[in-house]
């Protein structure tokens, strides 16, 4: 697989869309020079929260990390009531064929066996009935070859290692938010075949 962009963009999390209370409750920073709302809210951060998170906490949301951001997750709850915690996990990515569906079905994992049925069946033998068994048999096995260089399809997140880029303050006109990254920086040793997406795959989250 190759990739095209220096940056795969795996996930976009929106807080401020997945969370519409806290942005109707967050004033906008204003484009004149005031330094209302978002810009303004007071930061507290701890880098080893009880030894094992890093803690970011303003009076309206408070979110925790696994330290060094070892793993692609956060939690977090409204800072004046812990009540209630939100888990929010990035599980993986997986490849999938698109030649019966233009969107993911769990029914088509590109793995070698579902490459095999669909591309062998679907479109190679149709278009070999006119040669010799021989010719026929070198396509086949050229084929097969090629599906052995094949990566396992799915990546799971838990598995990899990964470098946490600390909340910081955006400003871009009149909107303010804070942002967070998560980088892979290793794949196991088990999926060498994703050695492609270290350094490739950040989930950005605002």
């Amino acid at each position: 697989m190759k990739i095209e962009r220096n940056r795969l963009l795996a996930v976009s999390l929106a807080l401020l869309l997945a969370l519409p209370i806290i942005a109707i409750s967050t004033p906008m920073a204003k484009a004149d020079g005031e330094t209302n709302g978002t810009q303004n809210l007071p930061v507290k951060t701890e880098e080893h929260w009880r030894n094992i998170w890093y803690r970011f906490e303003t009076p309206l949301i408070t979110l925790i990390f696994p330290a060094n951001g070892k793993k692609p997750m956060f939690l977090w709850w409204y800072t004046n009531d812990s009540s209630e915690i939100y888990v929010v996990k990035f599980k993986g990515v997986i490849e999938y064929l698109a030649f019966n569906l233009s969107y993911y079905d769990r029914r088509y994992p590109a793995d070698n066996s579902t490459i095999q049925d669909i591309i062998q069946k679907k479109y190679i033998e149709p278009k070999l009935s006119g040669l010799d068994v021989q010719a026929r048999n070198q396509i086949i096995n050229k084929f097969l070859w090629w599906l052995i260089g094949f990566h396992r399809p799915y990546l799971p997140f838990s598995a990899c290692t990964w470098e946490l880029t600390p909340p910081e303050l955006v400003s871009k006109d009149d909107v303010s938010y804070w942002s967070f990254n998560f980088t892979l920086k290793r794949v196991p040793w088990w999926r060498p075949g994703f050695r492609f997406a270290e350094d490739n795959i950040e989930i950005r989250c605002r």
